[in-house]
């Protein structure tokens, strides 16, 4: 009795007023798969067994069937029906037994209906993962264990409540006392929660063990026919008692008089609340939770804290009673009690300060715009329609609140309190939004849905508010493109009702929906709950987020003061009287006007105007021509022009230079275009004349080398700014001959970069070796730039290659008469060209006394001679 057990704070909201929470906690969690829909299927069924899909429509049954989000599965008399969640959570329904079931990513929740369930958790979910039984009394968290749930919601009268029973592992209960308190409780296995429906919750135990005849037939007959099941659960069921009277009441060991001290831990914890400021105090003195209480003692306890301007304080636990069952006050008995404070959290409202516009002509008279706004969002027009926004707030199923938009739009405030994050967001005709608590990772975070609603989907209550008011009917039906026809069938099969109805601000509406309207406003704050329920997945309920609309106090008195006499214009500034409320509570955003006194009204100018745009020309540089000069005649004394001119080119050619805009002032430098209705322009020339540049292929005369002659090319610039300039071309490749070894290239290619950041391409064809005249042809192309900008020559297409000179030398030789020839073979031969060759034989002989020339024969081979 002396543990403490520590607790974050989570806050439940169930379908009643007393709602009670049992969180399954057994120490830390495994790895858990996933829940999908193709893991979530029926295993086995017996009897009669319905599945309805998330339209309440049944479909086919068969073992294996797969289930998805929104589906529920309803079991006859005498039938039974078991589904796998995953390969390790296994649920088993009792005869007349209903459930829902909804997941989302690793979340799911079962709602029981109406009869007896037993789960089977044979792994500790991990801490991503969420497994919760909802029932209208109670949501049972799990984390890992075996338990049995009655939901007896089906019979009235005393007696009815929910049970819940622990087989295996333990839970941690939170429920709601008699006094307002929420107690957390343990229950072991082998403990039962039992929780009425009706009548007091202090004069029985809420927790008590589990007797032989508590635990439903059904409940002994599964577990006995799965041997492993029975082995986790024998613990329990072969140690439960008979059904012998509960020991008698220990009110008198703990008398008010006794000597007696409870040492144990009793942590009272208050809770926290944030809000937007409204002008209006933020308090949460209930809902403060209770731990390490033992069963036998009461509580009453309330928290005190309040916060009205923007800011935060504490929540602090200010006032506990602690009763034994006689109901007497031992509060002096319990020696160790902490109490937790929580925070009150008040957020600066946003606030527009608009002031209105205005603009004449100089008249010498102040000019002033009274026109002040206080606007609470942006967008707000003056003099909009009746009904202009118009939303309604629904409680949907689970308690959970959606906002209804129905004509207009709104503008909706969020701030998340577990990260801070502060949202926007729009609400148009025809939408509705909802808050949800989701995870990510180990972070929770708020999400706001927007869905579409159409004329099916509209609540109820919504219905009657139009049905009263044709007037928001035909504004809704133009806003969101409702058929009108459609909205009045389905009000016309709405049930009677003796509702009184009463009118609030031109609205007819129900008294209970009376502070759920929010009409004529564009403004709403989304007050979200510090402290919520740790489960993910599902849209937060009317204890854990509230739509409210954000309203500016009527003490607040602003005052437009701009004024504006001369020529010019100046902002329509403003004064405020806060009539004694903070500024701070407000983030002001100013959306001011502005006053422009305009020159008195110029008279009307009708004489002829003429604006001519200037012309130019130039020879092709690769640069824009423009030319931005306007001339004015006709334009009477006193007045001046500014003009805008278009008109560019740069390649050659002709183009347009066009007077687009102008501008005519008077002698106070005042804009009197106007004033001139005779104004015509005419529009200027633009013109490139094309480049000319001669390329010389250098026909210089050379002589034969026995090589292919490759000669130099250079470019001349002909006229423009650089006429009279050469440039060398830059040889960048060749092709090769393959028939002929001895020339080198049959073409070559040169490469000039002009001036004009152009690049030319010039290959030359015709080139020779053997001597002769030939002429050489010039092909020019543009790697960059337009061939049409340029006017290509061709100069020195002439070459001719001279014979070369070729020199053999025969030897001489000299002897006495003696009868027989003279010859001498010896031959010198000179000025051959690099891979040309000759043979030369000399010929010569002389036998008489005397002299002769030594001749020779020459043989060319494949030298040209």
């Amino acid at each position: 009795m002396t543990s403490r057990t520590k607790y974050a704070g989570a806050r439940i909201s169930g379908l009643l007023a007393l709602a009670v929470l049992f969180v399954f906690i057994l120490g830390c969690a495994s790895a858990a798969e996933s829940y999908t829909a193709q893991t979530m299927r029926l295993l086995h069924y017996e009897g009669t067994v319905e599945i309805e899909d998330p339209t309440g429509k049944p479909r086919f049954v068969m073992e294996n069937a797969r289930f998805a989000s929104g589906e529920a599965m309803r079991t006859g008399a005498a039938s039974i029906a078991s589904v796998s969640l995953d390969g390790s959570k296994i649920i088993t329904l009792d005869a007349e037994s209903r459930v829902e079931f909804l997941k989302e990513a690793n979340h799911m929740q079962l709602t029981l209906t109406q009869g007896t369930l037993l789960l089977d958790v044979q792994d500790k979910l991990d801490e991503n993962e969420t497994l919760d039984i909802q029932t209208s009394t109670m949501t049972v968290g799990i984390r890992g264990t075996v338990v049995y749930l009655t939901a007896d919601n089906a019979t009235e009268g005393v007696g009815r409540q929910t049970v819940l029973g622990v087989l295996e592992g333990t839970a941690q209960i939170t429920y709601q006392d008699d006094h307002g308190a929420r107690r957390l409780l343990d229950v072991p296995a082998g403990r039962q929660a039992r929780v009425p429906m009706d009548g007091p919750r202090d004069a029985e135990r809420i927790i008590s063990d589990i007797k032989a005849g508590d635990i439903p037939g059904f409940v002994i007959k599964t577990t006995e026919s799965d041997p492993a099941l029975y082995q986790r659960v024998s613990p329990v069921l072969e140690s439960l008692p008979g059904q012998e009277e509960s020991a008698p009441g220990t009110a008198g060991a703990y008398a008010a008089d006794g000597d007696w001290t409870w040492s144990g831990e009793v942590t009272l914890i208050a809770q926290s609340a944030s809000k937007m400021y409204d002008g209006q105090p933020l308090t949460r003195s209930s809902d403060v939770l209770v731990s390490g209480l033992p069963n036998d003692f009461s509580i009453q306890v309330a928290a005190w804290g309040s916060q009205t301007d923007a800011g935060a304080s504490d929540n602090q636990v200010r006032q506990y009673s602690i009763y034994n069952a006689a109901g007497e006050n031992v509060t002096s008995h319990f020696s160790h009690i902490e109490t937790v404070a929580g925070r009150l959290t008040v957020d600066p409202a946003p606030l527009t300060i608009w002031t209105g516009s205005a603009s004449k002509h100089y008249d010498g008279e102040p000019l002033v715009n009274p026109e002040v706004e206080l606007r609470t969002v942006p967008g707000y027009e003056r003099d909009q329609r009746p009904w202009r926004n118009t939303a309604y707030v629904s409680s949907a199923s689970h308690a959970s609140q959606s906002l209804y938009s129905l004509s207009g739009v709104m503008w909706v405030h969020g701030t998340n309190p577990i990260t801070g994050a502060n949202s926007e967001i729009q609400l148009y005709a025809g939408q509705m939004m909802t808050v949800y608590l989701n995870s990510e990772g180990d972070a929770q975070s708020i999400t706001y849905k927007i869905d579409q609603v159409t004329e099916e989907n509209l609540p109820e209550e919504a219905l009657r508010l139009l049905a009263d008011n044709p007037e928001l009917l035909a504004q809704a039906c133009a806003d969101a493109g409702w058929d009108a026809a459609l909205l009045a069938a389905r009000i016309a099969a709405l049930p009677g009702t003796e509702t009184a109805r009463v009118r609030r601000s031109g609205l007819s509406v129900s008294q209970a929906a009376a502070d759920q309207l929010m009409t004529d406003n564009t403004d709403v704050r989304i007050t979200i709950d510090s402290q919520i329920t740790n489960y993910s997945g599902r849209p937060l309920g009317t204890d854990e987020a509230h739509f409210t609309p954000v309203r500016l106090s009527e003490n607040i008195k602003v005052t437009a003061t701009g004024s504006q006499t001369e020529v010019g214009e100046s902002l329509n500034t403003y004064e405020i009287d806060w009539g004694g409320i903070d500024p701070g509570n407000f983030v002001i955003t100013e959306e001011l006007g502005t006053l422009t006194v305009l020159p008195a009204k110029a008279e009307v100018h009708d004489e002829p105007v003429t604006l001519t745009a200037g012309s130019a020309s130039k020879v092709y540089d690769g640069e824009p021509l423009t030319n931005g000069d306007v001339t004015v005649s006709g334009l009477p004394d006193g007045y001046s022009l500014t003009a805008t001119v278009t008109g560019s080119r740069t390649d050659a050619g002709v183009s347009e230079n066009i007077v687009t805009s102008y501008r005519i002032y008077d002698g106070h430098h005042a804009d009197v275009t106007s004033s001139f209705t005779n104004v015509t322009t005419e529009n200027g020339t633009l013109t490139v004349e094309p480049l000319r540049i001669s390329m010389n292929l250098g026909g210089t005369p050379v002589v034969y080398s026995g090589s292919l002659y490759i000669p130099s090319a250079f470019l001349t610039y002909e006229n423009g700014s650089h006429a009279g300039e050469t440039i060398p071309g830059v040889k960048s490749g060749a092709k090769s001959d393959a028939a002929s070894v001895r020339r080198a290239a049959l073409e070559a290619v040169y490469r000039f970069i002009l001036f004009t950041g152009d690049v030319a391409r010039l290959t030359v064809t015709g080139a020779e070796a053997d001597a002769g005249v030939y002429t050489l042809t010039g092909e020019v192309s543009f790697v960059s730039g337009s061939a049409a900008s340029f006017e290509v020559t061709f100069t020195g297409t002439a070459m001719t290659i001279a014979p070369r000179e070729l020199i053999i030398t025969t030897g001489s030789a000299e002897k006495p008469y003696d009868g027989t020839p003279l010859t001498q073979t010896e031959v010198k031969v000179e000025g051959l060209a690099e891979g040309d060759a000759v043979t030369v034989t000399a010929t010569g002989t002389i036998t008489d006394v005397g002299t002769a020339e030594n001749t020779c024969a020459i043989d060319w081979g494949a030298t040209d001679p």
